[in-house]
């Protein structure tokens, strides 16, 4: 239990943080790929962080100080890519016309 909440927490600190700093968002799709990547490799090195860090500090803060903010840095990420991906799909700009049949003039109006 303590560990959804924490994920759903962290989740909704990083959306927090991408609506409150528009500013701080990659401007190019392929910034925003950067990022995940540099995320992705970061947090594979928690592991090696922990065991430097876990006999100084301890456990809790550990958590609350390099995990959670590295997650964070995750799914932060991941929401500039989805944002950009949206950004660049765009609105759809038309496609086929449809012609409607012409309205017979006998027709009944309702």
């Amino acid at each position: 239990m303590f560990q959804s909440a924490s994920f759903i927490g962290v989740g909704l600190v990083a959306f927090w943080l991408y609506v409150r700093f528009p500013k701080r968002r990659p401007a190019t799709i392929t910034r925003a790929l950067v990022r995940v990547a540099v995320s992705f490799m970061l947090f594979s090195l928690l592991p090696l962080a922990g065991n430097a860090l876990l006999p100084v500090f301890g456990g809790v803060v550990f958590v609350l100080a390099v995990a959670l903010p590295g997650l964070c840095f995750v799914f932060l990420s991941w929401m500039w890519l989805l944002g950009q991906i949206v950004d660049g799909v765009g609105t759809p700009r038309g496609g086929h016309r449809i012609r409607l049949p012409k309205r017979s003039p006998h027709a009944v109006k309702v």
